[in-house]
């Protein structure tokens, strides 16, 4: 099953993915629906905040493709500039630092996780498997 929608940057984005995740995944418990959210937050916070740097009405793709095994593959795009991520995604960044925590959530929480530029501006891709299922 494949869901997306369009959503547009703004004050409320996070709180319209989240529910808009809740609605579309029903069957996930309370414990993987907020490690999900969790994560999909953490990447649409820097998208909003380093790819847009905050500016209003601009496009984020949220693809999800739920299959057979009850794997999640996630597909977050933006349309900005080219974000280099060869720069940043293989620091390791401690808690008393300032910043990069977000990556280190989103990495600790999915598998294959990456993020890759393309005609559009940058893709965030994450793969993630339900609590229930790994057992």
């Amino acid at each position: 099953m494949l869901i997306k929608k369009k959503f547009y940057s703004n004050g409320f984005l996070q709180k319209t993915v989240r529910l808009w995740l809740e609605d579309s995944l029903p069957h996930l418990s309370a414990d993987e629906f907020f490690v999900l959210a969790l994560v999909t937050n953490e990447i649409i916070q820097n998208i909003l905040r380093y790819v847009y740097q905050g500016e209003e009405g601009k496009p984020i793709l949220l693809t999800i493709n739920v299959s057979d095994i009850k794997r999640l593959d996630v597909c977050i795009q933006d349309y900005g500039e080219p974000c280099h991520p060869q720069r940043f995604l293989n620091q390791n960044h401690q808690p008393s630092e300032k910043g990069g925590m977000g990556l280190a959530i989103v990495k600790k929480n999915t598998l294959d996780f990456t993020i890759t530029e393309n005609a559009e501006g940058n893709l965030a891709s994450f793969a993630f498997i339900p609590s229930s299922v790994k057992e």
